[in-house]
């Protein structure tokens, strides 16, 4: 690597590279999780201990709901969006072997309190960068687990290496390096090919 571009790709920067990674990353598992969705915990990642409090539902600064409820304190790095839900696959206590908050739709939250059986059963649910849990004001921290679009944005929350391993399978990153020669960066090989052959002539 010279600078910030790469050996290889000289015309590209190191971070147009990640950034076409993360691109095919997130194409490759919205495919992966149409035929093979029990293979998600390949793409976890976790979170940690997210610190949570309780916050107005109207959220604004010059207007008070009245109602609160449990949300994170911080908005968390965005998760993929797949075909039929969020990408968080894990919201529960600090214990992680315990009994998980199960994760529901947004819309769908609000209509179930209107179940007579599990109308006053904890939930969480994602929504604009935070996460939140209905029935349950006693939590001081929670554990979320999920597929994240940015996995560098995760490093970055949790303070810990940005060069740690993308979390995909090594069947996925031999899908990820072809998709890559044959797109963004397939163009960019055949110039320097050109531009190679052009020098030997």
């Amino acid at each position: 690597m010279r600078g910030n571009r790469s050996k290889d790709f000289p015309d590209l920067t190191i971070d147009q590279i990640k950034q076409a990674v993360k691109y095919w990353r997130a194409v490759l598992i919205r495919q992966d999780q149409q035929r093979n969705f029990n293979r998600y915990r390949m793409f976890e990642q976790d979170l940690g201990l997210v610190n949570v409090d309780q916050f107005d539902t109207a959220e604004s600064n010059s207007v008070d709901s009245m109602v609160t409820i449990t949300r994170t304190e911080n908005r968390i790095p965005a998760p993929l969006r797949l075909k039929e839900w969020e990408g968080i696959t894990h919201v529960g206590e600090i214990d992680k072997t315990g009994q998980p908050i199960p994760v529901v739709d947004a819309q769908r939250s609000y209509w179930n309190q209107y179940n007579k059986y599990t109308g006053n059963d904890r939930e969480a649910f994602y929504r604009d960068g935070y996460v939140y849990v209905k029935n349950d004001k006693t939590l001081d921290q929670i554990n979320i687990r999920g597929i994240f679009e940015d996995p560098e944005e995760v490093y970055d929350y949790k303070g810990i290496d940005e060069n740690s391993p993308f979390p995909v399978p090594e069947d996925m990153e031999q899908r990820i390096v072809q998709s890559l020669l044959n797109g963004e960066l397939g163009f960019a090989v055949q110039m320097q090919g050109a531009q190679t052959q052009q020098q030997q002539e």
